[in-house]
């Protein structure tokens, strides 16, 4: 008789180890079926701004960066958190305002 419970006991846990990886594997997949798809990451637009005047250019984007330069070389220990920039092509200067009140000038 002790055979029997003992071969009774051994297959009711091998149906319960069976059933366990039955429902291992259907939550698996449901876990998987609600991560969010992965989205593509958008594309990077670009902008070039040049101006033109009497047949000199003017890259904006180097003008920007000179006026930070410029504004970072007399002003060490203050960040910058928005530029102004006026191009005057005629005088090839481009006269900047720094964080509302700092302003200054770059020629090109």
């Amino acid at each position: 008789m002790e055979k029997k419970v003992k071969a009774a006991a051994k297959e009711a846990v091998e149906k319960v180890a069976a059933k366990a990886e039955e429902v291992k594997a259907e939550v698996k997949a449901a876990v998987e079926a609600k991560k969010p798809a992965k989205k593509a990451a958008p594309a990077k637009e670009t902008v070039a701004v040049y101006v033109q005047y009497q047949g000199a250019e003017a890259d904006v984007q180097a003008l920007v960066e000179a006026a930070k330069a410029d504004f970072k070389a007399s002003h060490k220990r203050t960040s910058v958190k928005d530029v102004r920039l006026y191009v005057k092509p005629e005088e090839r200067t481009a006269y900047y305002v720094v964080n509302g009140d700092c302003d200054g000038k770059v020629t090109y």
